[in-house]
């Protein structure tokens, strides 16, 4: 009888780890959107604009959307949002950085990144 306790308990354990193991894999790939791949890839690489169309990268508002956004995680596709969801993105993303304790960019610079993602948004 005590062997089949230690077999359940190893069982238990080694389960409980993996589940660990696939839970933080997870919620990695899931910040890799919103919130940046920062599993240690260079920041700079990282927070670039280079994953999106040169159209995107070439409007005037692009460089206060990157300089925005790359103080916590790499900017978003502005496609991943439709323009009537981003406001409300912005808004989290906002109180994200009050609740870090991390400088806001005041209402204009953000009026300016909304009006990025939207003119770019799905």
């Amino acid at each position: 009888m005590k062997k089949r306790g230690w077999f359940y308990g190893g069982v238990a354990l080694i389960l409980l780890a993996l589940t660990g193991i696939f839970t933080l894999s997870g919620m990695n790939r899931h910040h890799e959107g919103m919130m940046g791949g920062m599993g240690g890839e260079d920041r700079n690489d990282a927070h670039s604009l280079d994953h999106l169309p040169a159209g995107m990268r070439h409007d005037p508002a692009a460089d206060v959307f990157q300089a925005s956004c790359s103080g916590c995680h790499a900017p978003p596709d502005p496609r991943r949002y439709s323009a009537a969801e981003w406001p409300a993105v912005v808004a989290r993303m906002r109180q994200h950085m009050v609740t870090q304790g991390r400088p806001v960019p005041p209402p204009e610079v953000l009026g300016t990144v909304v009006e990025f993602l939207q003119r770019h948004a799905r």
